[in-house]
Order: structure tokens, then sequence, then C-alpha cells
């Protein structure tokens, strides 16, 4: 479908209540992960999806196209209330009608319901835009968040930090969705054996060293930026430590890191 695509709908729009089955098949390529649509000829807000009751994580995975019109993921956690930038259209709470997403059950889950009401139903008017909304805006949540780069395509990972968070998994963190590309460098943290998207603690604390993971499909030269710091203190250093070669880089001077890798497979 091209973008001046007209699409014409007959019959009678979904409206009341939708309740779709999850489910986890153990021992399978991502395990627990459910793809749905929202049933809806409107938006759908997810900061009102009951995950609770629904046995799920908090976070919603997208897959869309880049600016340079290559496929990857996008994430937003319901939680934290943020979004990773990795396509060419922001990502929110908002989700666009007919639009595909993945959930995912919680680790202690074999299924779950997903439930969607009217009462979750929202307008949106974005006249750029008609399919994404615009990032729902943070109030003082602190915020890194850090991109990789092969001059062609990026990735990002979120560092978070909200009192209601705790420093372990929670619902505040977001798995990451791993594009398997060749084209695509990725970067995630990791909590224990959680390698995250959206890593959320209680607060940055000093001297304290977060585990930064890195896969490329293949061998080239990169770079790590922190494209945004939000609400992080100017006598706070963020600094980056290359193992392989032993040296420091600070984050805070909007400055790029760079770096070169051999293949490195997601383990």
């Amino acid at each position: 479908i091209s973008a001046t695509s007209t699409m014409e709908f007959s019959g009678t729009f979904n409206t009341g209540e939708f309740n779709v089955a999850l489910t986890r098949t153990p021992g399978k390529l991502k395990e627990g992960f459910n793809l749905v649509a929202n049933p809806y000829p409107s938006y759908v807000d997810w900061s009102m999806v009951d995950t609770t009751a629904a046995k799920i994580l908090s976070t919603v995975w997208y897959r869309t196209k880049t600016a340079g019109d290559a496929y990857t993921f996008d994430t937003y956690n319901g939680k934290l209330q943020v979004a990773t930038n990795n396509g060419a259209n922001l990502v929110s709470n908002l989700i666009p009608p007919m639009q595909a997403f993945w959930v995912r059950l919680k680790a202690t889950e074999t299924e779950g319901t997903l439930t969607f009401t009217n009462a979750m139903r929202k307008h949106a008017d974005n006249a750029s835009n008609k399919f994404k909304v615009s990032a729902v805006k943070l109030n003082d949540t602190k915020l890194v968040r850090l991109k990789v780069s092969n001059a062609t395509s990026s990735d990002e990972t979120i560092l978070g930090f909200n009192p209601n968070a705790s420093d372990n998994f929670d619902s505040y963190d977001s798995p990451k969705m791993f594009n398997s590309s060749a084209s695509m460098p990725e970067i995630f943290t990791q909590v224990a054996t959680e390698k995250l998207v959206i890593n959320s603690m209680t607060d940055l604390k000093t001297n304290v060293e977060i585990p930064l993971g890195f896969v490329t499909e293949t061998k080239g030269d990169f770079s790590i930026k922190a494209s945004e710091l939000k609400n992080i203190d100017s006598s706070t250093r963020l600094i980056l430590i290359d193992k392989q070669k032993n040296v420091e880089f600070v984050l805070n001077d909007n400055e790029a890191y760079y770096f070169s890798s051999d293949s490195v497979a997601a383990t």
C-alpha cells in the first residue's frame, strides 16, 4: 500500500469487549510473546489495560520501519511511560486503529487473557501522521537514552530512574526484542539473566556499574552516544567503560564513542 492509497471498509465496526487468549510455548524462540491487534477503529490507551489480570508484562513491542526503510522493533513501557525511537514514527501509550503489536506473558504464566473494552478507546489527532501519535511527555523521571549506530542503522537502549521501580526485574523493565538483522547493530543492558531494552531502577546512584551489551551480525565500525539525558544533574558523570580496550569515555558531553567490532551474536 502506497502512502497515497485509499482504504475502504464495509460492515459493522467492532465495539464492546474483546478477550484475546494468550499462551506460552516452552522451549520456543521468543517464548511467551503473543502477536495481537487493536480490534477497534479508534486508538486504544495501553495505560488502561489491566496487565495484572492479564498476567502479562506492561510492555508492548511494535514492528516498524526506520527512516531508511529497514524493519526494526520499537518498545513502549506502560509503567515508565517511555518508548524507544528506533522507527521513523514515534510510539506512545496510544495504539493506533488496526495496529498489530506484541505482548508477553510473565515468566511464571503459561496462559492469560488480554481484555479490550470501550473504556480504553481514545481519540488522537496528529496532522502529520495519522497512525502514530506523539510520545507521552515525561514528568520528572530521570532518563538516559543510549544509541548505537553503524552510520546506516541504529538501535536504542534506555535507562530510567523512578522511585516506584526496583533495581531488580519488574514491570518497569522491558525485555529486548532482538532484530537478528545483518544490517542492524543492537544494544541492551542486563539485569541478572534478563536482557533489557528499557531498564528502570529506583534512582541514579553513584559508583554503580550497569552491564551494557552489544551484538552485531556484521563486522564493522560503530559508535555509542547518549542521545538524551533528561533530568540528570549536571554534576553527574556518566562513564562508558570499554573493557576490551580498558578505555573510559564520558557520555555527558554529547559526543559519540567510536569502536570496531567483529560479529557478535546474541546469547
